[in-house]
Parts: structure tokens; C-alpha cells; sequence
């Protein structure tokens, strides 16, 4: 765990991304500065400094050509959001991953915990639905991203077994808790 490793690695990346932006302010500030160093920035300041990972993905989105990184940075904004309860503006950036790069299911299982969070359950029922079908027509696509399994294959049968309880559908949230625990059986 973190608490074992040397301070000197805690938060290594990030150390090193704030002093590359030191060495560069200038063209940070003439945003001359290469769009993924913005990326990069975004991801390791989401958790220390969420608002400032959002204005440095805004940027990347911005001037970035790869729209399945620009998928991820929405994706990435959208669960800044969603932890700090910003439902609406989490929902936005959930909505931006699917038209932004389509084959990512990302965008529809966040748009599915915004709606749980609504108690909106056809919504939560619609959204994992989709996003469960954009996993199946795009399996075994390649990616150059890092990808968490457990976002797309577990985690959403969580969500998705709530709003079928909320529905009355209890064959459904049997088949769909045993779908899950092929996943994550821990």
C-alpha cells in the first residue's frame, strides 16, 4: 500500500508534472504546451486537485486530434463531478464519452450512477443496458488507455441490480447479480 512505500515516491508523477510546468510556464501560459502534458497533469491532480485536473483537462479537449483520449479526459471530468456530487455536470461529461468516442462504454455506465443517484431507475435500467450492448459490439478492441475491468464488467451490475429491485424485476436482479459475480465473486 501507499503507506509502506518512501515518501520520496508518494505522489511521484505528480511532483515531477508540477516541476515540468514550472519549467515550462511560458508555454503553459502561451498554451503552446504539448495538449498530453495537460492530460497527464488532469490524471494526476484529480485526486489532491480535482478543480484544477478539470481546467487542465478543458484545455487538453480543446487542442487534442486523439478522440478516444479526449472520451477519457469527459470521462475523467464526469467522475470528478460525481464524487464531489455534481450530478448535472457529471451527467454532461458522461453524455460528451459517447459522442466523443462512441465505442467507449464508459460515458453510459456514468450516465447510469448519475441517474441512481436521481432514484431515476428506467434510466439506470436504459443507460447499463447501452452501455453493456457498446462493450459487446466493440470486444476485444484495442486500447491504448488504461482501462479499469471492474467499471465495465462488475461495477455496473451494482447499480443496475439496485434499480431492478426499485423495479419489482426480481428475476431480472437475480440473473443480473449472478451475471456480476462472474466478475468480482469476492
Amino acid at each position: 500500500t501507499e503507506d509502506k512505500l518512501p515518501a520520496l515516491w508518494h505522489n511521484r508523477n505528480l511532483k515531477i508534472l508540477v516541476k515540468w510546468f514550472e519549467t515550462h510556464a511560458k508555454e503553459v501560459e502561451a498554451n503552446t504546451v504539448d495538449p498530453r502534458m495537460m492530460f497527464y497533469m488532469g490524471m494526476e491532480a484529480r485526486f489532491q486537485w480535482p478543480e484544477y485536473a478539470l481546467d487542465m483537462f478543458r484545455k487538453y479537449v480543446r487542442r487534442s486530434g486523439w478522440d478516444e483520449e479526449r472520451a477519457q479526459a469527459y470521462f475523467l471530468s464526469g467522475t470528478i463531478h460525481e464524487r464531489a456530487g455534481r450530478f448535472e455536470e457529471a451527467k454532461n461529461d458522461f453524455a460528451l464519452v459517447t459522442v466523443e468516442f462512441p465505442a467507449n462504454s464508459d460515458g453510459f455506465f456514468g450516465l447510469a450512477r448519475c441517474a441512481y443517484y436521481r432514484n431515476d431507475w428506467n434510466k439506470v435500467v436504459e443507460w447499463t443496458e447501452r452501455g453493456f450492448e457498446v462493450l459487446e459490439k466493440n470486444a476485444g478492441r484495442p486500447t491504448m488507455l488504461m482501462e479499469d475491468p471492474h467499471d465495465k464488467k462488475w461495477r455496473p451490475h451494482v447499480f443496475l441490480s439496485v434499480a431492478l429491485m426499485n423495479l419489482r424485476q426480481f428475476t431480472r436482479v437475480i440473473e443480473v447479480c449472478e451475471e456480476g459475480l462472474k466478475y468480482n465473486s469476492s
